[in-house]
């Protein structure tokens, strides 16, 4: 079944490449994009993956920006992580003509779509999220746009998580289907101890376990 993230992909694959992609929630103001512009509104941020500005670039978006969300300060910390100097915070400009605006929910299906479309896109649409994240890098690697590499993410071990309220209780370690979560802790100067929770994002398939 199509997810709200493949209609976007399909829906830009079918248009001429977009300039700008604006990600944003229900609690920040929506952004005025311009002609060849789009914006995308979810109820949270949260519900954009990690992957989808790798993917949307991959598609033939030229830059995806977000707009930051004081309700959830760290859930886009990783997108400018993955493609860096291609995706970041919204820059406010005033366009000379409206572009789109979209609900995730309610992406219209283009015409095109019915031709195969899916057939013809640089990723494999039907692949879940973190597989076509993955072929995304690997699209832009080979274009020559720079991309995350293990040791950008944090190395073999992932992203580490800044976890507010974490009491290291290991819950979300042993909850996780694919061991995609790790705990381990480490000695600061002075001899204190912490716990560092880590991601490793080509274990996780998204499954917000």
């Amino acid at each position: 079944m199509s997810t709200p993230a493949v209609r976007l992909l399909t829906w830009v694959l079918s248009h001429d490449p977009y300039d700008l992609v604006v990600l944003y929630c229900e609690h920040v103001q929506a952004p005025e994009v311009g002609k060849n512009e789009l914006a995308v509104c979810a109820a949270e941020l949260r519900e954009f993956s990690a992957g989808l500005p790798a993917q949307l670039l991959a598609c033939g978006v030229r830059r995806v920006e977000f707009v930051p969300c004081a309700h959830e300060p760290h859930v886009d910390s990783q997108w400018p992580l993955l493609t860096p100097g291609h995706a970041g915070p919204w820059e406010p400009q005033r366009p000379w003509r409206p572009g789109e605006t979209f609900a995730r929910n309610a992406i219209p299906v283009p015409r095109r779509a019915v031709f195969g479309i899916h057939d013809h896109a640089p990723i494999n649409l039907r692949a879940d999220d973190q597989d076509r994240t993955i072929e995304a890098l690997a699209v832009l690697a080979d274009r020559g746009i720079a991309v995350a590499s293990a040791n950008d993410l944090g190395g073999a071990s992932g992203l580490h998580l800044v976890a507010d309220g974490c009491t290291a209780c290991r819950v979300c370690v042993g909850s996780c289907p694919e061991g995609a979560m790790h705990l381990s802790t480490t000695e600061l100067p002075g001899g204190a101890r912490t716990s560092i929770l880590s991601h490793a994002l080509d274990a996780c398939r998204g499954c917000r376990m």
